[in-house]
């Protein structure tokens, strides 16, 4: 699966090579429109019609249905973006309902490494979450180096 960032990219790529397909088609059926314009006769004008014309309204076509696909592809990838937190949140509702009533197996979870519950840094933070020493890996947090809470009896 592509990166967020090359994901982003392609979604930006996408619409604007989509709105560059759109004003191209625009610019044929104007010189379809301009071509037709200068001749008298029907027989002349109708290959503007045609080439230019039809042309042009099929690669608008094409650059409109460029910018619908790249507009999904950025709403499936906010949806993802929704799901892979939704997820995480469940992960951690998961783990303290699995532990609840008993501190022994849980550690404080912080932005990118898990705690001892009494270790000094997250002390008084409210803003933390209880998980289990096994969501925290899962979660890629790294143990704590003042209270090291791998070496602690945590076992669940």
């Amino acid at each position: 699966m592509a990166s967020p960032s090359q994901s982003d990219r392609q979604v930006r790529l996408g619409r604007i090579v989509g709105l560059v397909f759109c004003v191209a088609g625009f610019v044929m059926i104007t010189v379809a429109w301009n071509g037709s314009a200068n001749l008298a006769y029907v027989d002349g004008q109708i290959p503007w019609v045609i080439s230019g014309g039809l042309g042009g309204l099929g690669v608008i076509m094409f650059g409109a249905s460029l910018l619908v696909i790249s507009s999904n592809r950025a709403e499936r990838l906010a949806q993802d973006h929704r799901f892979q937190e939704l997820a995480r949140q469940l992960s951690i509702m998961g783990a303290a309902v699995e532990t609840q009533g008993s501190p022994n197996g849980r550690v404080v979870a912080g932005k990118s490494t898990y705690h001892r519950p009494d270790c000094r840094l997250v002390k008084d933070r409210q803003d933390l979450d209880m998980i289990t020493v096994t969501i925290a890996a899962s979660q890629g947090l790294s143990p704590c180096r003042v209270c090291n809470p791998e070496s602690a009896d945590v076992g669940s």
